[in-house]
């Protein structure tokens, strides 16, 4: 009979060699599954769905056909507060849409003449919203395959390698 002792350490315990070693095996640890939910939810409590995104080289976010300008623009005015980006863009969609609206009689707002002022702005409001929610979504995979959060979730979720750093 042969008996094998192998020996854990947890990553505080790790020689400085190993840990760099193991957060460049690691590095993916926080973003292997669906990291970006809680950017899906965000966008969703204002009425946003978005279909998909590349932070990569394709750098884009789409929402779905179902976005409404005036929908999207009541919720972030009540779900998001003041000095949020979002906000900002809610308010000078607001501002841009009196303007073009304030040019036109009633009749002529009736008669729909300003409907492609008013689709333009919608969809130049939307591009707003998308590089918003793509800027959202770099900097939170940016942060989550940090070294520091890297390290963080190794610590805190208790994990264990042997020497040469590969998990229990």
């Amino acid at each position: 009979m042969k008996q094998v002792t192998i020996n854990y350490y947890t990553f505080e315990e790790l020689s400085e060699e190993v840990k760099e070693k193991v957060i460049q095996k690691y590095w993916d640890i926080n973003v292997n599954s669906d990291w970006w939910d809680w950017v899906y939810e965000n966008a969703k409590n204002i009425g946003i769905e978005i279909e998909s995104f590349d932070i990569d080289r394709g750098s884009y976010c789409h929402f779905k056909n179902t976005f409404d300008a005036d929908d999207t623009y009541s919720l972030i005015i009540s779900e998001h507060g003041e000095g949020f980006e979002t906000y900002e863009l809610a308010e000078q969609y607001s501002i841009d849409k009196g303007e073009i609206l304030s040019k036109y009689s009633q009749d002529d707002i009736d008669a729909g003449l300003c409907d492609n002022e008013l689709t333009d702005l919608a969809k130049d409001f939307q591009n707003s919203l998308e590089k918003w929610y793509l800027f959202l979504l770099r900097k939170g995979y940016e942060y989550l395959t940090s070294e520091w959060v890297i390290k963080e979730t190794l610590i805190s979720n208790e994990y264990y390698f042997n020497e040469e750093g590969e998990m229990e």
